[in-house]
Order: structure tokens, then sequence, then C-alpha cells
């Protein structure tokens, strides 16, 4: 296989979640709400909304520097946000990851940073 060949080959969807290991602890808020919007779309298949984040992020990252890093992953093109309508007919900010580059790179980080 080429190295041309090998650039578009895809990392593989997460199959399952990982416990979190020293590495992942190292992580700055950002990619941590990076790597959780990745697990939610690939484990789930689904979007994630700002509350579920702050409460799967309790206690490793506050309301307000999740909000920072959302802003800042959105501004980056890491992210893309849509709005959704909830089951209670609420309507909120649906989470994504952008790009196929980004979501391999973030798996690789995932893989790196969990222990399964």
């Amino acid at each position: 296989m080429t190295l041309d060949e090998k650039r578009f080959v895809l990392e593989p969807p997460l199959q399952k979640r990982g416990k979190p290991n020293s590495v992942y602890r190292s992580l700055r808020p950002k990619l941590r709400v990076a790597l959780k919007i990745l697990e939610y779309n690939d484990i789930d298949s689904k979007s994630v909304h700002f509350s579920q984040l702050v409460r799967d992020l309790k206690g490793q990252a506050s309301r307000i520097s999740i909000n920072e890093a959302l802003d800042s992953l959105i501004d980056q093109g890491t992210v893309h946000s849509e709005w959704e309508q909830s089951a209670s007919g609420h309507w909120v900010r649906a989470y994504r990851i952008a790009g196929e580059q980004t979501r391999k790179q973030l798996r690789a980080l995932y893989r790196a940073s969990n222990d399964f």
C-alpha cells in the first residue's frame, strides 16, 4: 500500500467507551470536550447537547470552560453545531465532529488516552 493510499484509509469508528488513563487526565478541557463529542457521535451515533457534556465532564471541567471550549472548537472548524428539537420539545444546540480528517485524528487521540 502506497503512502497516498494509507492517507485515505479511514480510522474505524469507536465501538465502546474506554476508561480514561493518565494521558487523558493531562489533556486540556478543549480536547476533553472534543473527545466526549466524538464518543457520542461514534458510539451512540447521535449528536450531543451542552447539558450532556456538563453532566459527563463534571469534576473535570467547569461549565464556563466547556462553553469556551465549544466556542473555540466551532471557530476552528473542529465541531459543527446546529439547532435540534429535543424530546421535550425545546430547541437546543447539537454538536457533532466536522470532517472525516478531524474524526480520524480525534479517534487516534481517543485510543491513546483511554484503556479498553
